[in-house]
Parts: structure tokens; C-alpha cells; sequence
């Protein structure tokens, strides 16, 4: 955890996860060549960053709730006076502000939206609009970016959603989410849907 362990430690917690995974898939029944990964708030920057920098075949799908996708501009709107002093936490996970070319490398790499191309593989992103933790343009952003590089994604705005709305599984938040999980994970390992 940071600052203890600033990025890339959490990429290459990941990375290392992944590759056991795939050497133990026939003990553990998984299928090596469909994985996809998921995460909520922070874990959502970590799951596109991590799969989007690795272009490993085997990861067919992103799965981000209410994460934060560009760590440059994530900086240049972060504030010692909002809710969670993110210019500290931004401090803390990254190693200081953006203000040398080494630390401009390191923001980069944590940034998912910075690494899409034509290989990306199918995301879904889901985000609150009044989110007051993460800023809602940080997916809008990311899902504009995607249809540029014409990769396949879905967007789910919620106009009253606000950060980790879907921690209540039986309220309509995680319901959604819920709903939006398994059309996905259907699409991707399974080729059973349209629209993504």
C-alpha cells in the first residue's frame, strides 16, 4: 500500500497474480485465455493500466467502476481541499507531482487512457455522475478515447450514482452493476451479446 509501495509495486502485484493464474489454470479449472480484469475506484485505474499495458491476448475484457484513468490529469484537477486531499494520495501512490520526465513516465504507465490502441481489449466502465470522489470525466474521457481507437466498450452513466454505489448489491446500484457484470462477462468470454 502507498506510500510504502508507490506505483508500480500495485502493477507488478498484478502482473505476477496474472502469470500464476495461467500456470496453475489446469489445477484450478480456469481457462488461460479468457481472463478479464476488474476493479473498483483505485483498483479500477490498477485493472485498466495493468491490462492495457500488457497486451496479453489472453485478457478479453476491462472491467472499471468509478476509477480515475488519466494520472496526469487527475493531478492537474487534484486538491488539498477535497474530500480525500488527493493531491496527497496522488503524492503518496505516484511518488510526487508529475514534475520531472521520470515521474512523467511513471504517471503515464498508471494511466490506462493513455495506453489505448487498436489491441485494448473490450471494457465496461461504470461511473456515478455526481461522484464527489472521482470526477465522472475521468470515464467519459476514457470511453471517448476507446471509440477513437474503435475499440468495443460500454459506458453506464448514472445520473444519481455516487461512489461505490454499488456496495448495497440488493439496491439499485448494485443491481445495475450486477446486470452490466453479466451481459459483459457474456460478451467477452462467451461471444453471446451485440453492442459492445
Amino acid at each position: 500500500l502507498a506510500p510504502r509501495h508507490c506505483w508500480p509495486a500495485q502493477r507488478e502485484d498484478v502482473v505476477v497474480a496474472f502469470a500464476w493464474l495461467k500456470t496453475q489454470a489446469a489445477r484450478l479449472r480456469i481457462d488461460p485465455t479468457r481472463f478479464v480484469f476488474l476493479g473498483r475506484s483505485a483498483g479500477g485505474q490498477i485493472a485498466t493500466a495493468v491490462a492495457y499495458g500488457l497486451r496479453d491476448p489472453a485478457i478479453v475484457g476491462v472491467v472499471s467502476l468509478y476509477a480515475p484513468q488519466d494520472m496526469p490529469f487527475a493531478w492537474s484537477v487534484s486538491s488539498e481541499r477535497d474530500a480525500l486531499n488527493s493531491a496527497k494520495l496522488m503524492r503518496q501512490y505516484l511518488g510526487g507531482p508529475p514534475d520531472t520526465e521520470a515521474r512523467r513516465l511513471t504517471y503515464d504507465s498508471a494511466s490506462g487512457q493513455r495506453m489505448v490502441g487498436a489491441d485494448t481489449p473490450p471494457t465496461l466502465l461504470l461511473h456515478g455522475e455526481p461522484d464527489t470522489l472521482v470526477w465522472v470525466r475521468h470515464s467519459e474521457r476514457l470511453a471517448a478515447r476507446l471509440a477513437e481507437s474503435g475499440v468495443p466498450h460500454a459506458f453506464v452513466r448514472l445520473p444519481w450514482a455516487t461512489h461505490g454505489f454499488d456496495f448495497n448489491l440488493h439496491g439499485p446500484g448494485g443491481q445495475l452493476a450486477d446486470y452490466a457484470l453479466a451481459w459483459f462477462l457474456a460478451c467477452v468470454t462467451g461471444g453471446r451479446c451485440s453492442g459492445v
